[in-house]
């Protein structure tokens, strides 16, 4: 039986989004959903069928339609207007994320749904967690125990049958423990790394995938459009990369029909390695062996990859000069893709052959390590695309 858990974390529900787009492309179906906070939200989505109509929402959503602010010009203006309004009305007001629950939460269709569900909240009234699978939640209250789950401390009290809940995630913010009490044993774990407490479950046995980002998603209230935007994306690539085996260590490559990386540090030209050869200063008469013994083990040497092979080394190499440029990291390219975008900003380090410098837009001279790592990127990138 296959389980889906995704971790609480508010504007970083939006990584679930992408990361199912991925799973959704590579043919994973589940069996059991469940989460806590936005987790349980986007998970009553995925349980009734819907992820379409959740996307939908997610590329609509911002602070204003979430919370009911206008749209201001800077975070300082909006962080002022929440503050007020908390003042005022002891807590944000969530009347429109209830409105929009009630909209697109199908309380029929999850219940008749072969896929099963669960979620976390907890009752400050009683002081205990509530671990609920839908039987356990009563009919006709599923956006208000929903609504429970994700009731963070800085929004306004809304009592459910006389008791007070507090969001899910201050006891249990990824319940991997709800899918093997179920009897999943096999499990795909969507993190956020919110900073909040997670129950140990017994891995003996199970078969885990887990998906996590490999940077800060920002704060749980972040709903502008740029930030969901961008956790979308980070999720997407950060799945695609496990499940499609991409090339890369912070960028995302598709591998598929690529060329070893090496055929175009050997389609350079003699003529092209010497010059190369010369820049560096290196002896020009056997340009081919100085590329291979000493260039690329210097290059492998600065940017702490001696250990790797030549491939490695030279996508570590692209990566590096990618990060440098401003390359967008959170997009799936292909080599030659990727390869064009770096050379396209090799004007932000030009290298000029026949004074032998690199200079940045600035005019400003670059020597030592960043004149070798920029000026071996630009004429390899070249003979990739031209090889591509």
């Amino acid at each position: 039986m296959k389980g889906l858990i995704l971790e609480g974390g508010g504007a970083k529900g939006a990584f679930h989004m992408g990361a199912l787009k991925a799973l959704r492309e590579a043919g994973h179906e589940f069996d059991f959903v469940c989460g806590t906070s936005v987790g349980a939200m986007n998970g009553a989505l995925i349980a009734q069928g819907d992820y379409d109509v959740a996307l939908d929402w997610w590329k609509m959503l911002d602070t204003s339609r979430l919370f009911g602010f206008k749209k201001q010009a800077s975070t300082v203006a909006l962080f002022t207007g929440a503050l007020r309004s908390m003042i005022k009305n002891g807590g944000l007001d969530t009347s429109k994320i209830r409105e929009i629950l009630a909209r697109i939460i199908d309380e029929d269709k999850l219940r008749s749904s072969a896929v099963d569900f669960g979620m976390i909240t907890y009752s400050l009234t009683r002081r205990q967690p509530l671990r609920l699978y839908k039987e356990d939640i009563p009919r006709g209250k599923l956006v208000d125990y929903l609504m429970a789950s994700g009731n963070l401390p800085v929004f306004k009290t809304q009592p459910l049958d006389g008791e007070n809940y507090l969001d899910g995630s201050f006891y249990d913010n990824c319940p991997v423990n709800l899918a093997l009490e179920r009897g999943c044993d096999d499990v795909v774990i969507i993190r956020t790394y919110t900073i909040r407490p997670i129950r140990s479950y017994p891995k003996e046995g199970l078969r885990e995938l887990m998906i996590k980002p490999s940077v800060n998603l920002g704060g749980v209230l972040d709903f502008s459009r740029s930030a969901l935007t961008e956790n979308f994306n980070a999720g997407y690539c950060e799945t695609k990369r496990v499940t499609d085996d991409l090339l890369g260590e912070t960028y995302f490559i598709a591998r598929k029909g690529a060329k070893p990386l090496s055929d175009a540090l050997y389609a350079l030209s003699d003529a092209k390695a010497a010059r190369l050869a010369s820049a560096f200063g290196y002896p020009a008469e056997e340009p081919r062996r100085t590329l291979l013994y000493l260039i690329l083990p210097e290059a492998a040497r600065l940017l702490g990859a001696s250990a790797l092979t030549c491939d490695e080394v030279l996508m570590r190499l692209m990566e590096y000069e990618a990060r440098k440029r401003g390359v967008p990291r959170f997009k799936l390219y292909g080599v030659r893709d990727f390869a064009e975008r770096i050379f396209d900003l090799r004007d932000m380090v030009s290298y000029d052959f026949v004074t032998n410098s690199v200079f940045s837009p600035a005019g400003v001279e670059i020597t030592g390590r960043e004149f070798f790592l920029s000026t071996l990127c630009d004429v390899y990138t070249k003979s990739l695309i031209d090889i591509n």
